[in-house]
């Protein structure tokens, strides 16, 4: 049950942190170039995961998919996609947000969104390398087998 709770946890205490820094987009001299830089990374790699998925489940023969079913690590990969998916959707998201304000000035409302950006975009890019290491540990203990 305490599992359930830790990931947003984590989430609100990097929110927290970034807002306490005292970053803000204000600091940044070309903001909204990073905001749409960050767009097309994120749909990139938003994209290269829901294909990701939809090869897998076509592997139904492959030796490589019998693995992960035989190792029971399928279902855990598929978990670890999705997570992956929904957090870079959410950066992506957001993102597009953020290109309708206007950075000007500072506000504690605009540097908690940018707080929250920033962890949504860190967040994403952890678990997006976390899905490749997961792949890669899975492919060589299935190897050693």
């Amino acid at each position: 049950m305490l599992k359930r709770f830790i990931g947003p946890l984590v989430f609100l205490t990097i929110v927290f942190i970034i807002f306490k820094t005292g970053l803000e987009p204000i600091d940044f001299k070309f903001f909204k170039d990073i905001l749409l830089a960050t767009t097309s990374l994120a749909a990139s790699l938003l994209g290269f995961l829901i294909a990701t998925i939809t090869i897998i489940q076509s592997l139904n023969g492959n030796k490589y998919f019998k693995k992960l079913i035989q190792l029971g690590t399928a279902q855990k990969l598929l978990k670890e996609l999705f997570k992956s998916i929904t957090a870079l959707f959410g950066t992506t998201i957001i993102s597009l947000f953020f290109l309708f304000f206007d950075f000007t000035e500072s506000t504690s409302s605009i540097q908690i969104l940018f707080s929250i950006w920033m962890t949504a975009l860190l967040v994403s890019l952890f678990l997006m390398a976390k899905v490749i290491f997961y792949v890669r540990y899975v492919s060589l203990e299935g190897d050693e087998k």
